[in-house]
């Protein structure tokens, strides 16, 4: 059984995901907001590719990519990988989950949630099929306007229910932080920000940000952190807490 923590973190997907994948033999999970992807699914099951391609705009390479992945949907299939191993892009290279181990991969599954504009929010050790659909997607269905009206209430709640009397540690893009209704945790959120020295001064570089939210996620999984203020020795590639810079609501880490 993992150790408890008294804080969870939430990140954000990739838009890229790896359809081979190589993990460790582990007992997986299923999304928990499984009947609300498929929903999603069936809805965007009725486009057609041109409906598709205004909807998510990617290049047609990728439109056909995706049209290929919704028709084939299915969350039984073999090409369903663990939402940790699946996710490509600067935060899962800053994680690099390839060399953790059983127990360390036990403890980022029971610590970090993963938000998606299909899923709603994933458990790391979650089984995931390929899929391109970001928060932000201006998408209409049923009776929702935005996959945030869609997904709001029942991520915030679930949310609200895994942090208890802990603290949300908030190290995901605002596009999907947003989803989180962040008042009705009060005082306990804890929103991260990583900046560089320029000859400007200090400033957030987005690539490097992603980065260092995936480094963050990899240094809690290593040190398997109980408590939220061990976050300030996070140390990985030259950065350091800033106490100065930082409020009880933001902590800055620079470089």
């Amino acid at each position: 059984m993992s150790k408890q923590t008294n804080f969870k973190i939430i990140l954000s997907p990739a838009k890229k995901i790896n359809d081979k994948v190589e993990y460790n033999d582990l007992e997986y999970s299923k999304p928990e907001f499984l009947e609300g992807a498929r929903d999603i699914v069936r809805y965007i099951q009725t486009l057609n590719q041109n409906e598709l391609g205004k909807l998510l705009g990617v290049s047609q390479k990728l439109l056909e990519l995706n049209y290929m992945r919704y028709a084939m949907w299915n969350e039984s299939a073999s090409n369903s990988h663990p939402a940790i191993f699946a996710f490509a892009g600067e935060v899962y290279r800053g994680i690099n989950v390839a060399d953790f181990s059983k127990e360390e991969l036990r403890f980022i599954n029971d610590t970090v949630f993963i938000l998606s504009g299909l899923y709603g929010a994933l458990r790391p050790l979650d089984l995931i099929q390929p899929y391109r659909l970001e928060m932000g997607t201006k998408i209409k269905f049923n009776r929702f306007n935005s996959l945030y009206q869609y997904w709001g209430k029942t991520i915030t709640n679930f949310m609200l229910q895994q942090v208890g009397n802990g603290y949300l540690v908030n190290l995901a893009s605002n596009e999907y932080s947003r989803v989180v209704d962040k008042k009705v945790f009060g005082d306990k959120v804890i929103n991260i920000e990583f900046k560089e020295y320029k000859p400007n001064g200090l400033k957030v570089v987005p690539i490097y940000s992603k980065r260092a939210r995936g480094l963050m996620t990899r240094f809690v999984a290593k040190n398997q952190l109980t408590d939220v203020n061990q976050l300030k020795l996070f140390d990985l590639e030259g950065y350091s807490y800033s106490d100065t810079l930082s409020s009880k609501s933001t902590w800055v880490f620079i470089r």
